[in-house]
């Protein structure tokens, strides 16, 4: 997800336990609650020295806390999107479980061996699959309720998974439902088009009565119970988003709560309000707690304002999720009391740099390379807060954390801080032996952004590479900026920072969309750097082909090679983030979902 700036867009997002499920039609157990074995654990854990630090364990940080109070969210950024289908920031994907309920979500447990098993939502439970794993039955729950009192049925699940499919109107999210619904020989274009008078005319997708929905897969997926967590079913209802004034690309302005708040107030880059949903049944739910009685986010765009904000106890947490600046850093480490607020959790995702492989000269693989051999990653560690705040240098794209993990470095350098030499050689094999110009992007919601650029720019220069800088907003950068080819094609773009972590807690949930080549969109993209190596879409297929998770690692694997062989993209950082929460705040943990705090269960004293 996420991508994100955490997920997803970061982002997106999950990563500390394995999927278990069969890779191709196997089920996944009764209900669907199949178990977890732990990933590589490298980095999971707290950094010593902060006490009170995410281990793991279930226990959250200052547990308890009652009903009632306003809950005050900063953020150094807007939201992408404030509608469900088109949203992929990690925190973002956090954030709407307070408004937007899903087919399937995680249970509020910070323990990675029960936070991570799907559990029924607006469905009563998981599906088992049948027909060798291509179709999956859900049943809705009785008694749910959009926040003007209208009933939800299966038909507004189906709708707003259709309005997935408009990808020319919604666009922006992730688009899996596409991969697996759609019919190669009649692609079907969306609600906004389709000639059904009911706007329902996706032919994969059956809703025999308003509480069952069936899904026909076109192949076998064993992770389809963790794509029912993702908010493409997120229910919409047909009559607003059919509306133009309110629907479409404008639902994004007016969006029908399902969950335990609704939106009362937002303008967009300053603040959002929410206030009780009271056609919300808490009766039909349970993983949202839902204490306080208000919930608002403010946009606070200097991160080191934000910081002493949540130190002073005027915001009670940032919702980006990418740790404090080194400012506050420093007096965290340096004040017992602060450290006793502070969490310091591996958040399960990779920082990198993406390089624009249809931009001159970067269409050239050894130029690229150039690269991935000049890039100081101790730098890169540093520009992120170092290894309490950053994380530690990167050298595969797959997270240590994530299932099927395999360590390995294909552009080996001393301490992991460059070799101009190697670089050298392969800028001359590249025809430009004494470098050329190019531009590098980044978000600027926090420093750490702008200050990767600065060390990659210092790098770049070792080996005659000129290159400027330009900061985009982040409530922007990836739908609108790095996530449009044509745009990084017109402005000749050469790098950009980018983050991600799984959409799902297994392999496909990372990979898919940031190196399939099938991905790439005109618009929405998120395989930002257009990987189009043939070899990595048959080694996807490959690994969904396999009969067991396990079995399919292996493909994974040689993905993420491919991938780094091909110089597509530059990982640079295994994240983490160093956290501070105000003093009022109550039941603090990291959802293993999201790698963020989870929201649900926050109270305030």
């Amino acid at each position: 997800m996420a991508k994100r700036p955490v997920l997803a867009r970061s982002g997106m997002l999950l990563a500390v336990v394995a999927m278990t499920a069969s890779a191709c039609g196997g089920s996944s157990g009764s209900g669907g609650n199949n178990g977890g074995t732990p990933g590589n654990s490298k980095l999971t854990g707290t950094i010593q020295g902060i006490s009170g630090g995410f281990g793991g364990g279930s226990v959250p940080l200052s547990p308890g806390g009652s009903k009632g109070g306003t809950l005050k969210i900063g953020n150094t950024a807007d939201f992408d999107y404030v509608d469900p289908g088109r949203t992929y920031y990690a925190w973002s994907w956090d954030f709407h479980q307070l408004i937007n309920r899903t087919l399937l979500t995680y249970p509020a447990d910070a323990d990675p061996a029960k936070g991570l098993t799907p559990v029924g939502d607006l469905a009563e439970k998981p599906a088992t699959p049948t027909d060798g794993g291509k179709t999956w039955s859900y049943t809705l729950k009785s008694g749910l309720k959009y926040e003007d009192g209208t009933p939800i049925t299966s038909k507004d699940v189906k709708y707003a998974i259709e309005r997935v499919f408009a990808t020319d109107v919604i666009n922006g999210g992730p688009t899996y439902v596409i991969t697996f619904l759609d019919d190669k020989n009649n692609p079907y274009k969306g609600p906004y088009k389709d000639k059904d008078p009911n706007h329902l005319g996706l032919s994969s997708v059956e809703t025999p009565d308003d509480q069952t929905i069936i899904f026909h897969l076109n192949q076998p997926f064993a992770e389809w119970n963790y794509l029912m967590t993702t908010f493409a079913t997120s229910p919409v209802p047909q009559k607003v988003d059919q509306d133009p004034k309110t629907g479409g690309a404008s639902y994004n302005n007016h969006v029908v709560a399902t969950g335990p708040y609704k939106i009362a107030n937002y303008t967009p880059s300053k603040k959002i309000e929410l206030v009780r949903n009271t056609n919300y049944d808490p009766a039909t739910d349970g993983t949202r707690a839902a204490n306080p009685d208000n919930i608002t986010m403010t946009v606070i765009s200097n991160a080191d304002t934000l910081d002493q904000d949540i130190q002073q106890g005027s915001i009670d947490f940032d919702f980006g999720g990418t740790g404090v600046q080194q400012t506050m850093q420093s007096q965290i480490l340096g004040d017992p009391n602060l450290k006793a607020r502070a969490l310091n959790p591996v958040t399960g995702f990779t920082r990198y740099w993406a390089v624009f492989t249809k931009v001159p000269p970067f269409n050239n693989v050894h130029c690229r390379r150039a690269v991935e051999y000049v890039v100081n990653k101790q730098n890169q560690v540093r520009a992120r807060g170092g290894s309490i705040g950053g994380g530690a240098p990167a050298s595969t794209m797959a997270p240590p954390s994530l299932a099927g993990y395999k360590a390995y470095d294909l552009y080996p350098t001393t301490n992991s801080e460059g070799d101009v030499a190697k670089a050298k050689v392969e800028l001359k094999a590249c025809g430009k032996p004494n470098g050329f110009s190019t531009t590098l992007v980044t978000s600027n919601s926090t420093p750490k952004g702008p200050a990767q650029a600065q060390f990659m720019q210092a790098d770049l220069k070792k080996i005659g590479i000129k290159a400027s800088i330009k900061q985009f907003d982040a409530a922007t950068y990836y739908s609108s900026v790095v996530g449009v080819p044509a745009n990084v094609h017109k402005n000749n773009y050469g790098l950009a920072v980018a983050g991600w972590g799984p959409d799902w807690p297994a392999p496909y949930g990372f990979f898919e969309n940031i190196v399939d080549p099938r991905k790439i969109l005109d618009q929405g993209n998120s395989n930002y750097s257009e990987c189009d190596n043939p070899a990595i879409t048959s080694d996807i297929q490959a690994a969904l082909a396999k009969s067991s998770a396990e079995a399919s690692y292996p493909d994974w694997q040689k993905v993420d090679h491919q991938v780094l062989d091909d110089a597509c993209d530059i990982p640079v950082v295994y994240d983490k983030a160093l956290d501070l929460f105000s003093s009022r705040l109550k039941n603090v943990y990291i959802q293993p979902a999201f790698g963020i705090v989870d929201v649900r269960s926050l109270a305030v004293q």
